[in-house]
Formats: C-alpha cells, structure tokens, sequence
C-alpha cells in the first residue's frame, strides 16, 4: 500500500491518499507535479507469485507498456482519460484524470432516493455508448470491471 506523500513516478506523482488498496494493486489520489493537477493513480502489483528474473519483469512491463499506450489513445466524453503509465520494479500505474462526482453505489442505499427513470436512462444511454466505442476501436478495449463503484456521476 502507498503512503500519503509517497513519490513514484521519478518524483512526478505525489500519493494525496488511498481509495482502495488490496494485495492487488490499489487506486490513489495524487498531485501530478508538473502540470500541477490531482490525477488518479492506478496500481497493479505484479502477479507472478514468485521472484521475477531481469528478463521475465522486461516482458511483463512492456506487455503492460503496451496495454497502456492503447489507453492514452482513447478518446471518449464517458471514459476517464489515461494521460500517463509507467512501471516500477513489479508494480504498474495508469495515471487517469480526476473528476469530481459520486459514484453509483449511492443509489444502493435503502434511503437515498432514486433517480428518476428518464435520468437513469440517459446515464445508461452514455454507459453503452462508450462500451461500443471502446469495443468498436481496431484492436478492442473490453472494460472487464463495471460496476457501481466504477461510475461516476457528474454535473456533466
């Protein structure tokens, strides 16, 4: 688990706080210090389940290079924006835009009321519409983990 004011990155990215952490990875709050923003930092730890050689940690970090590099390309009003991506030792990062909004599970919560069904509609409408562009891309992106949590509300 990353710690508050921790730096990755070669000292770009200053760890704000933790959303999530397991013994997979975790999702942080951070201060990119040179376009001077909060981002999301992503974290994958390595799960190979063993020590690594020079050569295997290569391979997996320019498999994950290359993931990485697809995501900086996607451009859609409903998917977050990966901006960066670098990897350290065997632990991986997506740098993703931050945005302010609360996420779905709120509506989960017995006394929260619910939306009302046109709104839910158009929020769904958005959803499958960037599931498409992102399954319609030359070499498909499947999002593999939506879920209340992963979808955020917005003023826009």
């Amino acid at each position: 688990m990353l710690t508050t004011d921790q730096v990755l990155g070669k000292g770009r990215y200053r760890i704000i706080s933790s959303f999530t952490s397991d013994e997979s990875g975790g999702l942080y709050e951070a201060y990119d210090t040179t376009s001077n923003t909060n981002v999301v930092l992503r974290e994958t730890i390595g799960s190979s389940g063993g020590v690594m050689t020079p050569a295997q940690l290569d391979e997996v970090s320019n498999a994950f290079a290359g993931e990485a590099k697809a995501l900086t390309e996607v451009h859609h009003d409903s998917v977050l924006s990966v901006q960066d991506y670098f990897s350290e030792i065997d632990r991986h990062y997506l740098v993703m835009e931050s945005v302010d909004g609360s996420d779905f599970t709120r509506f989960l919560d017995p006394n929260e009321k619910p939306p009302a069904l046109n709104d839910l509609l158009g929020w769904v409408d958005q959803i499958l519409d960037a599931l498409n562009y992102l399954h319609n891309l030359q070499i498909p992106i499947i999002h593999r983990d939506i879920r209340p949590a992963n979808v955020r509300l917005t003023s826009s």
